[in-house]
């Protein structure tokens, strides 16, 4: 390749006057330009062409001009706002990125989806809060989806803000938050459920004449509101916890006497005028299927790490679904002990959380609800012998067969003498 003996220079390369020099019959010229992006989305293209010198024939002309293209994959945020009991207009502000923006709802009940914005880094830490409701409103609950592998959002209801954590920013995640709020009346309690990573339905008991009831989420939010209370104590529970579903979060405001929480039991104290909303948050449970494909045989493979347990495969599969059949969000590590004489040839999980062919482990992220299947695939190794090369006992009766020939040879020349 040819050398720079002088480097050229940016104003060069984009004027097009830096001449390349001589170069012999299929000789090239290599030149690495190294850039800064700015840009926080799309695509950047760079062209570069050479212009045959005058007189000189070119047999070739498509290889004059290259072009690279690079996307830029930042990670986008959309939040909704939902009112329960009424409409108003309500605001947002958030960081990296997120500008201030205002959604004012229509129809109680009923989404309303702010403009999709860009966040300035990918990979970072990003908080997104509601200003102060309107009058009558307080914000029931805060859910997100679409979050990067690995993910964790932090949503806290007092402070009315939801924290996304670096894995859940990841380049390319597409997130969209809904902050619920609903509309509250003096001398009530309103228990808000907010379930992440899908819906379900949630049973409550209480006490000082509240009996009780249940509540539905659809869109992951669901409320219901008790009214026209008397002064006093009122105990409220969720019991039992759905299967599959943890209950991760809770918290009632609105009192003048902080509700005493303990597990899912919420005591209340309501005075007079007050609108207490306790916001019971649910997160759903994950799986994860480990897949074991074969090919040339069957055998048993061995498996170690968040959790230990074998596949033995009929027919070039098998499958393993209760090691990890209700796991809290978060990454676990599956290794596989590659048995002698079977090689590991292809390990993928179907949520492209990061696996190494070379040690055989798959660090698997599972997100609120999700549903993960990680497969490997293993070849088996042939015998010496279907390979084409003789065991021990095939080499004896070659050796033997050889003996035999030779011996019947030299009887032979003995006769003919």
């Amino acid at each position: 390749p040819g050398q720079c003996v002088t480097a050229p220079t940016v104003v060069q390369l984009q004027s097009g006057t830096f001449a390349l020099p001589a170069l012999a019959s299929g000789q090239t010229y290599q030149i690495t330009v190294t850039a800064n992006v700015t840009a926080i989305s799309g695509s950047v293209s760079n062209i570069a062409t050479v212009a045959v010198p005058g007189g000189t024939t070119d047999s070739n002309l498509a290889n004059n001009s290259a072009i690279d293209t690079d996307t830029v994959n930042s990670a986008t945020i959309t939040v909704t706002k939902i009112s329960n009991g009424g409409i108003g207009s309500f605001s947002f502000t958030g960081d990296n990125g997120f500008a201030n923006q205002t959604i004012a709802t229509v129809t109680a009940g009923v989404g309303v989806a702010g403009a999709t914005q860009t966040l300035t880094a990918a990979g970072a830490i990003t908080t997104i809060t509601e200003s102060a409701p309107p009058a009558g409103f307080v914000l029931a609950s805060i859910s997100c989806s679409g979050l990067g592998a690995g993910g964790i959002q932090t949503p806290d209801i007092v402070a009315r803000n939801v924290v996304l954590d670096a894995a859940a920013t990841a380049a390319g995640a597409a997130i969209a938050c809904t902050f619920t709020n609903v509309a509250v009346v003096p001398n009530s309690i309103t228990i808000v459920k907010s379930t992440v990573g899908g819906n379900g339905t949630f049973a409550y008991t209480g006490t000082n004449g509240i009996a009780g009831f249940n509540i539905t989420t659809a869109s992951g939010s669901g409320s219901n509101a008790i009214t026209a209370l008397a002064l006093g104590s009122y105990t409220i529970n969720e019991t039992p916890v759905p299967a599959g579903w943890n209950l991760t979060n809770l918290q009632c405001l609105g009192a003048a006497t902080p509700a005493a929480i303990t597990g899912g039991q919420a005591v209340i104290t309501l005075a007079a005028g007050e609108a207490v909303v306790c916001t019971y948050t649910n997160t759903k449970q994950g799986s994860i299927t480990i897949v074991k494909n074969t090919v040339g045989g069957d055998s048993t493979f061995n498996y170690t790490g968040a959790q230990s347990f074998s596949i033995t495969t009929a027919g070039g599969t098998g499958s393993n679904t209760s090691a990890f059949a209700s796991v809290v969000p978060g990454t676990y590590n599956v290794t596989e002990t590659v048995p002698a004489g079977w090689n590991l040839t292809g390990l993928t999980c179907s949520n492209g959380s990061t696996v190494t062919v070379g040690t055989a482990t798959a660090n698997v992220a599972v997100a609120a609800g999700e549903a993960v299947t990680c497969t490997f695939t293993n070849n088996l190794l042939l015998p010496l012998s279907a390979a084409g090369i003789p065991t021990l006992s095939e080499w004896a009766m070659i050796m033997l067969a050889a003996l035999l020939s030779i011996t019947g040879f030299v009887a032979m020349r003995r006769q003919a003498r």
